[in-house]
């Protein structure tokens, strides 16, 4: 045993028996341990079984953790957008608003000039 269980966990072992839920097997190595003696038995069960409960209490706390932590992994937040500033944002709007209707102006008057022909 590397830590003492906290004081909780030997009352909810105490609340087991005192409901008549203890753990046969527990309690029957408890009493094999104490060689017969029912005081012991009923000791050495009570530390053995707030043990248990303070294990099964860290591995549900670090499932927990783990949930938590990879929960906050998997939001998705969004990216924020990059600024266009300067000579970049004066490019941008000549490509959008000039290029692309010379273009098109273009493409259309050589369709139209070979449609004609």
């Amino acid at each position: 045993m590397l830590s003492r269980p906290h004081k909780n966990f030997y009352h909810q072992a105490t609340l087991e028996i005192q409901a008549g839920m203890r753990d046969e097997g527990l309690y029957a190595r408890c009493y094999a341990k104490s060689q017969g003696n029912e005081a012991k038995a009923l000791a050495c069960y009570l530390d053995e079984r707030a043990e248990e409960l303070s294990i099964i209490a860290t591995k549900a706390e670090r499932i927990r953790q783990t949930k938590l932590t990879s929960q906050s992994k998997s939001i998705k937040r969004p990216k924020p957008k990059a600024r266009r500033t300067g000579f970049g944002w004066a490019m941008y709007w000549i490509y959008r608003m000039v290029l692309i209707p010379v273009f098109i102006v273009v493409l259309a008057t050589a369709v139209i000039s070979t449609l004609t022909k």
